[in-house]
């Protein structure tokens, strides 16, 4: 609780920390409403449910389909490019956050236009680490369904149990590894150093970074419950908790080093 108080405190004190969280809201209000207004994603959608019901008998019989039709070329157009070029310009405005923060715990003026630059000048080091990450769990995540996939000759039972501990390490996974980009930004290391440290120090404090987790989920999910303006105000969390998991982290980095005194 005490990072949380502590992150609070310092956000209303430098208030410009949140600005490439804004810029993060205004992306995905912009890619939300292109896909609302998207005929062909639409009609995909429609399409895909049409197919889910009429295989899990929800629709009536006399319309079944052997298989899933769409027309997959509709997809060729400037709207998929955009929303990747969008996609790419958020995963930018969330490091850069991480940045303005870093430079908030410090005591040093969070600013956007560096915060953004300290991206683009590391962004090959990112997109690895991303990559390396993104692969790791598709891969693991294959595995898991696998035996699901071959359940008659396994059994449902034995091919549940495996695609159940496999997802439930893969969980775990995530929440030791979660804060990697975090300590690469403020190291200023490389993927394999950042997230080593990053597994010792969520190990270290693991219950104290699980709860913090859950008081900034709850948050997140309480601000979206305010009627009308609680979504646009769901970019505060984000810079938040960067400062509580950052002020977490210098804590346990110093308790680190004493012990070596």
């Amino acid at each position: 609780m005490e990072h949380l108080k502590y992150a609070v405190n310092l956000a209303r004190d430098k208030p410009m920390v949140f600005s490439p969280s804004l810029v993060e809201l205004l992306i995905a209000v912009v890619t939300q409403r292109m896909l609302e207004s998207w005929t062909v994603y639409n009609d995909f959608i429609d399409a895909l449910m049409d197919f889910m019901y009429s295989q899990t008998g929800v629709t009536p019989v006399s319309y079944v389909p052997t298989g899933f039709e769409f027309d997959y070329t509709r997809f060729i157009s400037w709207v998929p490019a955009a929303l990747i070029g969008l996609s790419l310009i958020s995963w930018v405005a969330s490091l850069a956050s991480i940045r303005a923060s870093w430079r908030a715990v410090r005591w040093e003026e969070p600013m956007f236009q560096e915060s953004f630059s300290y991206v683009g000048r590391r962004i090959l080091r990112f997109m690895y680490a991303s990559i390396l990450m993104t692969t790791f769990f598709v891969l693991a995540s294959g595995v898991a369904v696998t035996p699901l996939i071959f359940c008659e000759s396994l059994g449902f039972g034995p091919a549940f149990l495996i695609f159940f501990v496999v997802m439930l390490g893969l969980f775990v996974v995530a929440i030791l590894a979660a804060p990697t980009f975090i300590v690469m930004v403020g190291e200023d290391e490389g993927f394999v150093p950042s997230l080593r440290k990053t597994v010792r120090f969520t190990r270290g404090v693991f219950w104290t970074y699980v709860g913090l987790g859950i008081l900034l989920a709850l948050m997140f999910f309480g601000l979206n419950l305010v009627p009308y303006v609680g979504y646009y105000l769901t970019f505060i969390p984000g810079a938040i908790g960067n400062i509580a998991i950052i002020d977490l982290y210098n804590q346990y980095k110093a308790a680190s080093e004493l012990k070596f005194l």
